[in-house]
């Protein structure tokens, strides 16, 4: 007995002496992390990055110039609408059909389309919309203050209003009204960028969404109809304001203190449950606690980590995207990212690949530009030019890039038409094959950004 309890008396030491060491790599482990953390934030601030609401907060706007509330009129009369409306008829025939080329939609649907998009109540919506697209600012006076909890109930009725917006130009040009067709174009592409002015991630997406509708009906309707000078020299200059690296790192702000601050301080001043809420119930109670306690090191430690890869995401918007390809396609950032950083892994998942998308829609934008400068140069030469060089400065006042490349597209003549463009994400010449319908962004097949014009 007095052998065993010499164990049991060193077994006590021992666990003693353990929970000492842990406690003091514990202390010290969150005195450096804490100094990385002061360090990271001081870096930051002195660079200029936002660090508050109060910077990343959009300045206000006056009624007379905002859209937002006529986009919030607009949305009422789409949610609130009585389900035999010509509103619901009209969204439930474009959901019913998996394309926005009316000319591939059963007889049916489009003898239908006439009575809809005149009846009273989608006059009385496009009336609102075409007020809306000529106001030049854009403000939703969002709560950022409630971090990931922030309603935009705004967001799902931007992408309702450009799928009418599309039926309705489609018609138009199906009727042979080109001019009524091209101006709701117009009005399509502005009320999407004004989501530019809101500093939000899923904003910026779905202005994306947005425009990438739009275009693919540009490109329909310029291919079977003639599109006046005026109206494309009015497209090309709207157009040219929907790139941009501005919005991206405006965005970028917002991420780091909408979601990176407001998440990691909550979690630094309030419960382990509330820890356990954002990472899920399977995470152990043991680790939320290491993790959620004031004093903890590996927080502040996953709190600096993902300031310094969201400032290095940010980064990549102010350059051109080839630039930065090779370190988005290997996932340069994400791989820096150890397991024990679950908040960092839970805020930063996909976050380069955004760059990539909206490298996507920039190069659909240069595509789309020059495009329109091949129509009028035709036109008004009767044959296409042999070098792209030949568009400026009547008809552009530059040729844009490739994003991909930072090279010229690539155009060549089609029988009547031609084949114009972007070598697209995998950097490579697929010979003008465009990207096939329905394919998802984790699909690798190869493929263009490309407008294949048949006249």
């Amino acid at each position: 007995m007095k052998t065993f309890g010499k164990i049991m008396k060193w077994v006590g030491f021992g666990i003693g002496a353990l929970l000492v060491l842990i406690v003091l790599a514990l202390l010290i482990m969150n005195v450096i992390f804490s100094r990385e953390l002061r360090q990271t934030l001081a870096r930051l601030k002195a660079e200029g990055r936002a660090l508050t609401i109060a910077e990343i907060r959009p300045a206000p706007i006056s009624d007379d110039q905002n859209a937002a509330p006529l986009l919030q009129k607009a949305a009422c009369l789409i949610t609130n609408a009585p389900a035999d409306s010509a509103i619901k008829m009209l969204a439930g025939l474009i959901s019913s059909n998996a394309s926005l080329d009316i000319s591939v939609w059963p007889d049916a649907h489009r003898e239908t389309l006439p009575r809809l998009i005149q009846s009273p109540e989608m006059q009385q919506l496009f009336a609102i919309l075409s007020e809306a697209s000529r106001k030049p600012g854009y403000n939703n006076n969002l709560k950022y203050e409630d971090g990931p909890g922030m309603l935009l109930p705004h967001l799902s009725s931007m992408r309702q209003i450009a799928r009418f917006l599309i039926i309705k130009s489609e018609l138009a040009a199906q009727s042979g009204n080109g001019t009524e067709a091209y101006a709701t174009v117009l009005e399509a592409l502005k009320l999407g960028n004004l989501l530019q002015q809101e500093p939000i991630l899923i904003s910026q997406l779905v202005r994306i969404a947005c425009d990438n509708v739009t275009l693919d009906c540009l490109q329909r309707m310029a291919d079977r109809t003639e599109i006046p000078d005026d109206q494309a020299r009015a497209l090309i200059v709207e157009l040219a304001k929907h790139t941009g690296t501005e919005p991206w790192v405006r965005t970028m702000d917002c991420e780091r203190v909408v979601m990176g601050l407001w998440v990691f301080q909550t979690l630094q001043h309030n419960s382990v449950r509330n820890f356990i809420n954002l990472v899920g119930d399977n995470t152990p109670p043991w680790l939320c606690w290491t993790l959620n306690n004031p004093m903890a090191p590996i927080l502040k430690k996953d709190f600096a980590l993902y300031l310094n890869l969201i400032s290095q995401a940010q980064d990549y918007y102010k350059a051109p995207y080839y630039q930065a390809a090779e370190a988005i396609r290997n996932h340069a950032l994400d791989r820096q990212i150890p397991r024990y950083c679950l908040m960092t892994r839970l805020l930063f998942p996909a976050m380069t690949q955004v760059a990539a998308k909206n490298a996507g829609h920039d190069a659909q934008i240069a595509v789309a530009r020059v495009g329109l400068g091949l129509k009028m140069f035709k036109r008004n030469n009767a044959a296409y030019p042999e070098t792209l060089g030949k568009l400026v400065p009547e008809f552009l006042d530059a040729v844009p890039f490739d994003p991909f490349t930072g090279k010229a597209l690539i155009c060549r003549k089609a029988e009547a038409g031609f084949v114009l463009y972007s070598l697209g994400p995998d950097q490579q010449d697929d010979n003008g094959t465009p990207k096939p319908a329905g394919q998802k962004a984790a699909d690798n097949r190869s493929y263009d950004i490309v407008w294949k014009c048949a006249r």
